[in-house]
């Protein structure tokens, strides 16, 4: 069992433990997660969507009571919130770092959100292309943070996307996974993006996106010395290209 990071954690853990022991019971049928936004990150905001678990599916959580800064969200599964990373996306208002829940015993956990992003929004990102992973690297930003990655399969639409705290990789070289590959959000074409432009990000936006993000190590692989026009060969069998409209949220009025 992971090391307890509270005593809170470690009582549930121990009574859920001694319970399943004694009773042959299976574990609780579900967990409800209660989220708690600062006035400042609850600012306009009209519905509160969860990611969990590194899956980049969000769920829409429940209000309560109306007009707080409070949300409400149940799952048909135990999570452990020992190492359950959970997100949120804001309706097009942005998304959330990554925190962790505390358990306020069983059943239920809590989990409070102080930021958000504040860079532009991309509402809706719709990606075309070959069948390959595609992966949302969240950094941390403050104290309560954790690194995550929530990612799906190409093609997909990814919702409420802000690139001041994320990355957008994308699995373009067959042999490594997509935590280690290219970063498209650095890709000019796509960072200059207008509102329900498609662009294509093929092996000539890739190779040199991928040549620069080696020798800055923000891959998972030494800096390459392969020329560009290598790169973009091996890109080219199979060919790597794909297709991305943008949608983007309003600009918030002040």
């Amino acid at each position: 069992m992971n090391e307890c990071r509270t005593r809170i954690t470690c009582a549930v853990l121990l009574g859920l433990s001694v319970a399943l022991a004694s009773e042959g019971q299976t574990l609780p049928p579900k967990t409800e997660l209660f989220i708690v936004l600062d006035q400042e990150t609850c600012k306009d905001v009209a519905d509160v969507y969860v990611a969990y678990n590194g899956r980049d599916s969000a769920f829409l959580a429940r209000r309560e009571p109306p007009d707080s800064c409070n949300w409400k969200w149940t799952t048909m599964e135990p999570l452990n919130p020992d190492i359950t990373p959970f997100s949120l996306r804001l309706g097009g208002m942005g998304r959330t770092t990554c925190r962790r829940a505390e358990a306020r015993d069983i059943r239920h956990l809590e989990v409070t959100f102080t930021r958000r992003g504040t860079g532009p929004v991309v509402k809706e990102m719709k990606i075309e292309g070959p069948n390959v992973a595609y992966l949302r690297d969240v950094e941390v930003i403050d104290e309560e943070d954790i690194s995550c990655g929530e990612g799906k399969r190409i093609p997909g639409t990814l919702f409420d996307v802000q690139f001041d705290v994320e990355d957008l990789r994308l699995q373009v070289f067959e042999e490594k996974k997509a935590a280690c590959s290219v970063i498209v959000n650095a890709i000019p074409s796509l960072a200059k993006a207008r509102e329900w432009a498609t662009i294509t990000i093929g092996p000539k936006q890739l190779a040199p996106a991928a040549v620069k993000q080696a020798l800055e190590t923000r891959l998972c692989f030494a800096p390459t010395f392969m020329p560009v026009e290598a790169i973009e060969e091996s890109l080219s069998q199979p060919k790597r290209s794909f297709q991305i409209t943008v949608t983007k949220a309003p600009p918030k009025v002040k």
